[in-house]
């Protein structure tokens, strides 16, 4: 997201101004837990989705359908296949790394890792795009592995430690 907008929209700003806005409001979306998301949602949404349907219906007579060709090319159900997989393995990421790294590190409340992870990732992300070569050289090689470790390994790793200690203090209380 920050290497688009400082390419293509706000050229002079700092690729880590925009990291920090970014990660500051992931930051206060999780910590504030999914409820307020919801309501920010449920308010929000008809401010996003009724100018959104305004601009569709009015360009729909221009619309070209065989500029979607390259796109649909393989039909629609692999694309919604790949869409529930990569929302899954996502889910699935989102609520077993910040609470499953409480749980191992045996916190009450897993609210006190946002912050810390935040910064963690808006460096982190400073460090695997440090410039725009760099980044598609990054995506070519590197991003399939490494977010099928980061995305589904880890992850599942956690839900397992999470599972065998459940086991475990189950077997101790009994």
């Amino acid at each position: 997201m920050g290497s688009f907008l400082t390419t293509r929209i706000i050229i002079q700003t700092p690729m880590l101004a925009v990291h920090i806005l970014f990660m500051g409001i992931v930051t206060v979306g999780v910590r504030l837990g999914i409820e307020t998301i919801a309501r920010c949602a449920e308010i929000l949404f008809p401010w996003f989705v009724i100018p959104f349907l305004i601009l569709v219906f009015s360009i729909f007579p221009q619309i070209h359908y065989e500029n979607l060709q390259p796109l649909l090319e393989v039909g629609v159900k692999p694309i919604i296949r790949s869409i529930l997989v990569f929302t899954s393995i996502t889910s699935l990421y989102y609520y077993a790394t910040v609470s499953g790294l409480a749980q191992i590190l045996e916190l009450k409340n897993y609210r006190i890792l946002t912050l810390p992870l935040g910064v963690i990732a808006v460096t982190f992300s400073l460090i695997v795009y440090p410039s725009i070569p760099y980044e598609q050289t990054w995506d070519r090689d590197t991003w399939i592995p490494y977010s099928l470790l980061f995305g589904l390994f880890y992850p599942l790793g956690l839900l397992i430690v999470g599972k065998i200690r459940v086991k475990h203090s189950a077997s101790l209380s009994k």
